[in-house]
C-alpha cells in the first residue's frame, strides 16, 4: 500500500481524494489549516494515518510543515492540492503558487507528484509583471489564474529535472465544492478520481511525468502554453512544438524563482531541487540587485571560460601564425663558434626567462669569443645559412615556430652533424613534430606541478660519457623551477642523463579542473637534462628554465656554456 500526503484535505477535493485512498486501504497523512479544521477532518476520515496543521499562507508554517513532512519518513506521493479561490490576490498568490515551490523543494523526494491546477490557467498572465512583493494593494498580487499558471510551469519543470518522479498537474474541472459553488457543472467524483489515481495506480496510463490530465485523461497544453506565453510577452513564435515549449516552461521556470524565491531555492529548484534549510522571499530592490548579480556573475563566467579555452588551445598549439621566410643578411665570421639563438613562441610566451637567456647568452659570446646571432624571425632557416651555425638554441620557443619545409631544414642540420638544443617551454607539447619529439625530447610532454607550480629541490649531476659537458659542473645544487613531468624516461630511448632530481620530494600532480589524470610523476630520478647523438649530429634539452631566477643560477649558465663547446668538439 502506498503512503500519501495531501495539502488542503480538510475538506473539498483534497478531503475525498483522501477519503477514496483510505478507502483503498493506503495511508494518508491530512493536512489543515488549523487545528479546529484538523479535528473535523480527522473525525470524517476514520482510517487516516495523521493530520499536519499550517496555515500555508506563511512562509515559516509552510517551512515548518515541510519538517514535520520529511520527520514521519518517506511519501509514496504529495499531492499539492490547497489553494483559495475567492479571497484577496495576496494570500491567493500565498497558498497557490508559493506554498507548492517551497514544499516541492523542502520534502524529500516522492515517487509521485501531483499539481492541482485548472482549466482557468491559460487565463494567467506569464509575464510575472504583476507580481509586486512589496504591493501596497493587496489585490495587485497575481490573480488566482496566474496563480495556476505557475503550478502548471512548476510542475513541468519538476518532471524536467526529476525525470525518476511522476509528476504531473490535474485539471479537476468546475466541480460543485465550497470554492467552486453549488452549479458548479463538472462530475465532482471524477475531479478527486484524477488525484488519486495518479497516486497509487500502477495503469501505464499513470505512471506518465509532465503530463496534464482532465478526468484521467491527458490534453497536450503545450501548443496552448506556449501561444499564451508569446501573446502575452508580444513574441512571434513560429516554432509551437513539444521541445520548444520545454524550453520556454524551463525559462519561465528559471524567471518566477528569479522573481519569487531567494537565491538558495533558485539553485535548488533549477538544478537538483535538493532539500534546503532556509528560504526567504526577498523585497522588490532586493530582487532587481539578484537579477543584475546573476547576469553579471554569467557573463563574467562566459568570459573566463573563453578566455581560459583560448589559454589552453595557444598552449597546447600556439596561435595560427606567419611563417618567415625572407632570408636575413649574416656576416658570418671565420675561426668563431657560431650559435643561433631562436626565441619565436607561438603558444605560452616565457617572456622572463627569454629575455634573461637573451642577455646572458650575449654575455656569454663576448666572454668566450662567439659568434651569436639571435632572432625570432624562421628565415634563417635555410639551408645555406643554417649550415654555418654550430649549435642552434630553441630558447624557450613554443608552438608551432617553422613551417614544413623549414622543420625539414633543421633536421638535416641536425643529421649531417649540426647541434640542437632546447631549453625548458622548448619541450612542452605544443610543437606537434614527430622528429622533434623523438630526437630532442625523447618522450612525449604531460604536465608541469600545479599547486605548487614552482618548487625547490636538489639538482644532482650524473656520470655521463662526455667529459666536456659535465666540466665544472657542481654535483649538486638548489633551484626552484617548474619540473616538467615526461611519460617516459627519456634514458630508455638511449638518452644520456646529465642532471636528475629526486621526483619523490615534490608534488607532481598536474591536476586541475576537469583535469584529473596527471596525478603522477617520474619516479626518483626524474631528468632535467639530458642529451644524445642523432645522426651525425647531437641534441640537448634542459627543462629548467622556466623564469629568469635560472639565469641568475651559475651552474644553469656552465652547463649551457659547456653545450656550446660540446657542439663544436
Amino acid at each position: 500500500m502506498a503512503r500519501i500526503f495531501i495539502t488542503g484535505s480538510a475538506d473539498g477535493l483534497g478531503h475525498t481524494a483522501a477519503k477514496s485512498l483510505v478507502d483503498l486501504g493506503h495511508n494518508v497523512v491530512l493536512h489543515a489549516r488549523n487545528a479546529e479544521r484538523g479535528r473535523e477532518a480527522l473525525s470524517k476520515i476514520q482510517g487516516a494515518e495523521k493530520v499536519l496543521i499550517a496555515d500555508l499562507s506563511s512562509i515559516e508554517e509552510t517551512k515548518k510543515l515541510a519538517a514535520e513532512v520529511n520527520a514521519m519518513g518517506n511519501f509514496d506521493a504529495v499531492i499539492h492540492n490547497a489553494g483559495l479561490y475567492k479571497t484577496s490576490n495576496d494570500l491567493i498568490f500565498s497558498v497557490n503558487t508559493l506554498a507548492p515551490y517551497i514544499l516541492t523543494c523542502l520534502i524529500q523526494k516522492p515517487k509521485r507528484l501531483i499539481y492541482l491546477s485548472s482549466g482557468m490557467h491559460l487565463q494567467g498572465d506569464p509575464s510575472l509583471k504583476n507580481l509586486n512583493i512589496d504591493a501596497s494593494n493587496r489585490n495587485d498580487y497575481p490573480t488566482y489564474s496566474d496563480t495556476k499558471l505557475h503550478d502548471v510551469i512548476l510542475c513541468m519543470a519538476v518532471s524536467r529535472k526529476w525525470p525518476e518522479v511522476y509528476a504531473n498537474a490535474v485539471d479537476p474541472g468546475w466541480v460543485p465544492t465550497k470554492m467552486g459553488g453549488r452549479g458548479a457543472p463538472d462530475n465532482l467524483e471524477k475531479g478527486y478520481q484524477t488525484q488519486a489515481w495518479l497516486a497509487v495506480s500502477n495503469d501505464e496510463e499513470a505512471k506518465v511525468t509532465g503530463n496534464y490530465f482532465y478526468h484521467q485523461r491527458q490534453k497536450n497544453i503545450y501548443r496552448k502554453l506556449v501561444t499564451l506565453m508569446c501573446k502575452r510577452n508580444s513574441l512571434h513564435c513560429v516554432n509551437r512544438s513539444p521541445v520548444f515549449a520545454f524550453l520556454m516552461i524551463d525559462s519561465y521556470c528559471l524567471y518566477i524563482s528569479i522573481r519569487l524565491l531567494s537565491l538558495d531555492l533558485l539553485i535548488s529548484i533549477l538544478h537538483s531541487l535538493t532539500v534546503l534549510n532556509y528560504f526567504t522571499i526577498l523585497p522588490v530592490p532586493m530582487k532587481k540587485i539578484l537579477k543584475i548579480f546573476l547576469w553579471t556573475f554569467i557573463s563574467i563566467f562566459l568570459l573566463i571560460v573563453g578566455a581560459a579555452s583560448v589559454f589552453i588551445y595557444k598552449v597546447k598549439n600556439g596561435f595560427p601564425v606567419s611563417y618567415e621566410t625572407e632570408v636575413p643578411s649574416i656576416e658570418f665570421p671565420a675561426g668563431k663558434i657560431t650559435v643561433l639563438l631562436f626565441s619565436k613562441s607561438t603558444g605560452f610566451r616565457h617572456g622572463e626567462s627569454i629575455e634573461a637567456g637573451k642577455n646572458i647568452f650575449t654575455e656569454l659570446a663576448t666572454k668566450n669569443n662567439w659568434f651569436l646571432y639571435s632572432t625570432e624571425e624562421g628565415g634563417v632557416f635555410n639551408p645555406e645559412q643554417l649550415a654555418k651555425f654550430d649549435i642552434v638554441i630553441f630558447n624557450n620557443s613554443t608552438g608551432r615556430v617553422l613551417n614544413d619545409e623549414q622543420q625539414k631544414v633543421l633536421e638535416e642540420y641536425v643529421e649531417q652533424g649540426g647541434t640542437l638544443v632546447g631549453i625548458h617551454g622548448a619541450g612542452d607539447d605544443s610543437h606537434h613534430w614527430d622528429w622533434y619529439e623523438k630526437n630532442l625530447l625523447g618522450s612525449k610532454f604531460s604536465h608541469h606541478p600545479i599547486d605548487p607550480q614552482l618548487q625547490e629541490t636538489d639538482i644532482k649531476l650524473n656520470s655521463v660519457p662526455d667529459s666536456l659537458i659535465a666540466q665544472g659542473l657542481p654535483t649538486t645544487w638548489k633551484h626552484s623551477d617548474e619540473w616538467y613531468v615526461f611519460f617516459e624516461n627519456p634514458e630508455t630511448k638511449g638518452f644520456h642523463i646529465l642532471y636528475t632530481i629526486d621526483g619523490e620530494k615534490i608534488n607532481p600532480s598536474g591536476n586541475m579542473l576537469w583535469m584529473k589524470d596527471k596525478n603522477f610523476g617520474m619516479g626518483k630520478d626524474h631528468p632535467v637534462a639530458w642529451y644524445r647523438t642523432a645522426g651525425k649530429g647531437r641534441t640537448f634539452y634542459t627543462s629548467i628554465g622556466h623564469n629568469a631566477e635560472a639565469w641568475k643560477q651559475d651552474a644553469f649558465v656552465r652547463m649551457l656554456e659547456n653545450v656550446v663547446s660540446w657542439s663544436k668538439n
